[in-house]
């Protein structure tokens, strides 16, 4: 958002270091810049690396236990399964060759250090560059300490002729200064108050950026004198004696620019250091709100911390997005610990995105289903900020576990690649025993059962739907429609019986009786599944136009990219194999349009399926090896969802017996190779694709599937 200055050193540095170290650490006090720096490095060395850079921002991590996921999502590694992440990292890490950014690690450091150690032991095409206040402690790490920018040397004090704008420090400053105070410059009079401003700065980035936007009100002379004032107080108090200078005058600055705020925004911008990865306007307004703040002056504050340079905007998505410097944020953490009543605004926090899950979950069968799916992705480190709270207060982690559920029933931990994360959550917080209401509580195990269903773990869910129908036998006597649900997609996905039909009917019956239309047209979907799968042409073809006159008639767009898959599906099964393209192809092209990661997983296989009945046997191999892809990017594994299962054994056996092993080797390994989804569309939509001149290099060998001859 702002320009780069200098550092021309530094960026060549980090070059000749990253041109021969695996890991490379820049180190510095907070504020120095090492995140800018680390970013215009990756920059310029991107087209170095075959799979480009991957950044991981880990600021706004809450607990070391969720490393694994967040550069598993950075890494573009959407595994859903129930192995660990960090087996899914060094399996997809193996025959890549990228540079990894990790940012701000010094929070969970150790946690880096033992995961980074992991990574380049199994990933020799790995490179590693991280930016952390102290290093990281691995084998092999080189440190880049960055310094503070260079400043104006002391004589050109005194020499008008040696201009001081030659320093970085004094151009960061004019830079800065041009956006919040246009009227300034630098003149004689002037000059020597400026330069000396950034020498009492220590060249510190953020520092000069904080003094930059006072330009606009006071004279650099006036400036420097305030300064100088304020570092004499923090001397006489005391400061820590682990303290450097450096940490000494940043903390001075950010004192400085605290106290001259007005009451109001210090108390806002304390509030706001409790939101992680930004905000919108709603937010603020109902977490930050009251005693000393009324709803109606947030905006107003807001653009005044906007103004002093502590709060950053974002106005290029459907909502403003605010966001502090973790340097920032971090003051006000402090600030927000010193408040006799900061375990409140925690749960105004928590209870606003209770709020927020709780209308998602309402909603999201509906026009608004994408939008939601989207929001709730973007919100995804309060979200966790939030249920890390929850977990760690008994009071509160009901307001966790219906977050956590709600979730669920949005397939927002689908949506977003992070279905590993959600079984994490519903684990972690019915850990012990809890006083839950009976409803939230079967509908948590519910949830815990269908997620280890979709990851293909039958142990578990065995093990969780035990748990479920023990609690459902309560003397209380909560619904039974999540559990005749769950009950049902087990026996249809693990056991792959008819019984499936009758129980998901049933499941859909009692949801839409107690309100629940989400939920009931979940069981809609799955019913029309288990008809496609398991019943005849009559009954599979009334479930799927029932199923896709709900979808259409509910405006969600989701949904309705399902219906279309099902509806390709009982083509494919009860039908004209070729007619069932064009559903699958379209329900496959909406779903990629909208970012969804979850649906492309089953429409390439399912096309797979369909093209492979049309005797299209090299595209289907190539389908085959793109669907494969797919399923090792995401962690889904077929074995353990029968249906699909045995579809899938049909298919490959068909095109197997049409081809010579070389043909499907090759194919395969095309498929393999190529971006999955592009694939799948090119194929679905042209009968007659042909692979590129050299194609057919078959990828590095993956688990689950080899695509030799048995």
């Amino acid at each position: 958002m702002t320009g780069f200055i200098g550092r021309e050193a530094q960026l060549e540095q980090v070059r000749a270091l990253l041109s021969t170290a695996r890991l490379v650490t820049l180190t510095g006090v907070g504020g120095v810049g090492k995140t800018r720096l680390a970013l215009r490095s990756a920059a310029q060395l991107a087209a170095s690396y075959a799979d480009g850079v991957h950044l991981a921002d880990l600021a706004a991590l809450t607990a070391p236990d969720l490393l694994d996921r967040a550069v598993a999502e950075a890494l573009g590694l959407r595994d859903q399964s129930a192995r660990p992440p960090a087996e899914a990292i060094v399996d997809g890490l193996r025959d890549r060759q990228l540079l990894l950014l990790l940012d701000n690690c010094e929070h969970v450091a150790d946690a880096v250090a033992t995961l980074v150690l992991r990574m380049l032991r199994a990933a020799p095409g790995l490179t590693v560059l991280a930016t952390s206040r102290h290093r990281l402690g691995v084998p092999g790490e080189h440190i880049l300490t960055v310094p503070c920018l260079t400043l104006p040397d002391p004589d050109a004090l005194c020499d008008p002729q040696q201009p001081s704008e030659r320093s970085e420090s004094v151009r960061l400053l004019v830079q800065r200064a041009a956006a919040s105070a246009p009227a300034f410059t630098i003149t004689a009079r002037n000059r020597a108050a400026v330069a000396q401003l950034c020498r009492r700065l220590d060249g510190i980035p953020l520092a000069i950026e904080l003094a930059a936007v006072r330009l606009g009100t006071m004279t650099a002379e006036e400036m420097l004198e305030r300064l100088d004032d304020r570092f004499r107080v923090l001397r006489s108090t005391g400061m820590p004696g682990t303290e450097t200078r450096y940490q000494h005058t940043l903390r001075g600055v950010i004192d400085w620019s605290y106290t001259l705020c007005t009451p109001q925004e210090r108390l806002l911008w304390v509030r706001l250091s409790v939101f992680s990865g930004g905000f919108d306007l709603s937010a603020a307004e109902a977490v930050c709100a009251g005693e000393g703040v009324e709803r109606d002056e947030i905006l107003d504050l807001l653009a005044a911390l906007v103004h002093k340079s502590l709060v950053a905007v974002d106005s290029t998505g459907p909502r403003a997005r605010y966001g502090m410097l973790e340097t920032i944020r971090q003051y006000g953490l402090e600030r927000l610990g010193e408040l006799t009543r900061h375990t409140g605004l925690r749960i105004r926090h928590s209870a606003h995105y209770r709020a927020m899950t709780l209308r998602a979950g309402a909603e999201w069968f509906g026009p608004q289903e994408v939008d939601w799916l989207l929001r709730l992705r973007e919100e995804l480190p309060n979200l966790r900020t939030a249920l890390d709270f929850c977990a760690a207060h008994p009071d509160h982690v009901g307001t966790a576990v219906a977050i956590a559920v709600d979730l669920a029933r949005t397939r927002c931990w689908f949506f977003s690649s992070v279905l590993g994360e959600g079984r994490y959550w519903l684990e972690r917080l019915l850990a012990s025993p809890l006083a839950l209401p009976p409803d939230l509580m079967v509908s948590a195990l519910a949830m815990k059962v269908w997620i280890a269903l979709c990851q293909g773990d039958n142990p578990a869910a065995e093990v969780f739907l035990a748990e479920c129908r023990a609690q459902a036998a309560g003397p209380e006597g909560p619904p039974l429609a999540p559990l005749t649900f769950i009950e049902g997609a087990h026996a249809l996905l693990v056991d792959g019986t008819s019984e499936s039909t009758s129980r998901l009917a049933a499941a859909r019956e009692q949801f839409l009786r107690d309100g629940r239309r989400g939920d009931a047209h979940m069981a809609t979907m799955m019913w029309a599944m288990a008809e496609a799968f398991l019943g005849d042409p009559v009954s599979a073809r009334a479930a799927s136009r029932e199923y896709t006159a709900e979808a259409e008639a509910s405006g969600a767009q989701w949904a309705r990219t399902w219906a279309r898959w099902c509806a390709g599906l009982v083509e494919l099964r009860h039908g004209d194999p070729a007619a069932s393209l064009t559903p699958l192809h379209d329900a496959l092209a909406r779903q990629s349009s909208f970012g969804d990661s979850w649906g492309p997983v089953w429409g390439v296989e399912t096309l797979a399926w369909a093209v492979a009945e049309t005797d299209r046997h090299t595209d289907a191999a190539r389908l085959l090896g793109a669907a494969h892809r797919l399923r090792q990017d995401t962690g889904v594994a077929l074995t353990g969802l029968r249906p699909f299962h045995d579809a899938h054994v049909a298919a490959v056996h068909r095109v197997r017996t049409a081809l010579t092993p070389q043909e499907y080797t090759q194919a395969w390994g095309y498929g393999a190779s190529e971006n999955s989804v592009l694939l799948a569309l090119r194929t679905g939509s042209n009968p007659h694709t042909e692979p590129r001149p050299g194609a057919g290099r078959a990828p590095h060998p993956r688990r689950n599937e080899d695509p030799r001859p048995a």
